[in-house]
């Protein structure tokens, strides 16, 4: 198994500096860079979209995605989005990865995110947007989540199965 490097990029710096890095460690051999999404600072999904398409090669994956901040279906529909952007490694690999988190105190009850059995709802947000990736229509009925026929709607490129590691 081939070593994997990866850099963890929060809002330490400047955007368009940490798009440098980036950039730098794809030329130094780096494999992966993972997104904070940890605190209301910047969001994971708009640094990981920027990331993508100043690299060629890297993995982008979210550090964490908080799954109280957007429901399952939404999640799906943006890393296949983020999947098309970025297309795939030269290895065939999904050049994007999906971090999830329960989130962290204080900031979930402070924006009244209630973070009830956490560990159930991350169980049912992995297995409704794993079902989601498969491009098929979805019924899930959780005690969190609930899909009723829901299917991600590619209009237009590859439709097919969307390999994203969680």
């Amino acid at each position: 198994m081939e070593q994997r490097m990866a850099l963890y990029l929060q809002d330490k710096h400047d955007i368009r500096y940490e798009l440098e890095v980036a950039q730098y460690a794809e030329q130094q051999g780096f494999s992966e860079i993972w997104q904070a999404d940890t605190r209301l600072a910047r969001d994971c999904v708009v640094m990981m979209s920027a990331l993508l398409t100043h690299t060629f090669r890297l993995r982008i994956g979210s550090g964490v995605l908080p799954i109280y901040t957007r429901n399952p279906a939404v999640i799906a529909a943006t890393w296949s989005t983020m999947w098309e952007l970025g297309g795939l490694t030269p290895e065939g690999e999904s050049r994007v990865m999906l971090g999830l988190g329960a989130w962290w105190e204080p900031i979930a009850s402070r924006v009244g995110a209630g973070r009830r059995k956490p560990l159930q709802a991350m169980r049912e947000n992995i297995e409704a947007i794993r079902a989601l990736f498969t491009m098929q229509e979805v019924t899930y009925e959780g005690e969190f989540v609930h899909l009723d026929r829901v299917r991600l709607d590619v209009a237009y490129g590859d439709a097919g199965l969307r390999d994203i590691p969680i």
